[in-house]
This record gives C-alpha cells, sequence and structure tokens, in this order.
C-alpha cells in the first residue's frame, strides 16, 4: 500500500474548488456528448442548417469544456504542489493520499474520465458516419457528372440522345 500523508487543513478551500472543477467539467462533457449525439442523428437527415447549427454548438461547447479543463488543472497544481509532490497526473497524486481524500475526488475524476470517453466513442461514431455520407455525395456527384457530361442526352443541341443511364436521376441513400 503505497505511503500516505495527511494533506494540510488549510487546503480544505483548495479541495473543495477542485471538487466543483471536476464536477463542472463531468457536466460540460455530458453536454458535449449529448450535442455529438444530436450531430450524429442530423447527419442522416436532410436539415443542414440544423446540422450547421449543431456543429457550432459543439463548437462553442469544445471551448467552454476547455476553459474548465484548464481551470481543473490548475488547481489541481496548485493542490499537488502543497503537500510537495512533483507529478502531473492527479490520479498519480491522490493514490499517495489519504483514504478520505482518495474517495472525495476520486469518483469525481473517475465520472470526467468516463464521460469523456463516452464522447470520444461518440464522435467516434460521427466521424464515420461523417466520413461515409461524404462518399455518398461522391457517388452521386460522379453519376451527375457523367448523366450530364459523358451521356448525350446532357447535350441540349440537335445531336441528343435519349439518356441510357437514368439520365439525371440522383441516387438517394440514407446512412
Amino acid at each position: 500500500m503505497p505511503e500516505t500523508r495527511q494533506a494540510p487543513i488549510d487546503t480544505e478551500r483548495q479541495v473543495m474548488a477542485l471538487e466543483q472543477a471536476l464536477q463542472d467539467e463531468g457536466r460540460r462533457y455530458e453536454r458535449l456528448y449529448e450535442l455529438a449525439l444530436d450531430q450524429g442523428r442530423r447527419m442522416t437527415g436532410t436539415d443542414l442548417d440544423a446540422l450547421a447549427a449543431s456543429a457550432a454548438a459543439l463548437a462553442e461547447g469544445l471551448a467552454e469544456v476547455e476553459q474548465v479543463r484548464a481551470r481543473r488543472e490548475q488547481l489541481a497544481f496548485g493542490l499537488m504542489a502543497t503537500t510537495g509532490e512533483r507529478t502531473l497526473r492527479l490520479t498519480a497524486w491522490l493514490e499517495t493520499q489519504p483514504a478520505e481524500l482518495r474517495e472525495r475526488l476520486g469518483h469525481r475524476v473517475a465520472a470526467v474520465r468516463a464521460a469523456g470517453q463516452r464522447l470520444l466513442r461518440q464522435n467516434e461514431k460521427n466521424r464515420r458516419l461523417a466520413s461515409f455520407c461524404l462518399d455518398l455525395v461522391e457517388e452521386e456527384a460522379q453519376m451527375l457528372r457523367r448523366s450530364v457530361l459523358h451521356d448525350p442526352a446532357g447535350c441540349y443541341d440537335r445531336g441528343a440522345h435519349p439518356a441510357r443511364d437514368g439520365g439525371g436521376h440522383m441516387l438517394q441513400k440514407k446512412a
């Protein structure tokens, strides 16, 4: 079992501030996760304005969570400095602290980490879905090019012939 040291009493304010920052960061990651889910649903629809609004809300949320994360790191480094420990990871520092402090902050750190992992998985799903949608757009653009540029039916002069491959019909697929 790692050696534990008692945190000084005057660090209580720092611990409370760090708890609050961790809770705030976790809430913001959960909000980003909800926005990412919404973005994924909107990618399968046809409302591009709503998709753009969803992407803007996600970008705004990312900027907010970055500020909260920076504040949490500042508070964590300040608290760790009070014990004289030199580490860059809050979880590593917590392992050397009294059980009460480990429990108090440990579950909040775990909640932030879990929320971040959910967001990461959803963002990866959205990335794959966006790639698939872009492939569909490219396929449809190629079909349109073929029907307009290579098929005589795409010519508007006397030598035009009826289209042989369905002419201007676009392939419609849902992701």
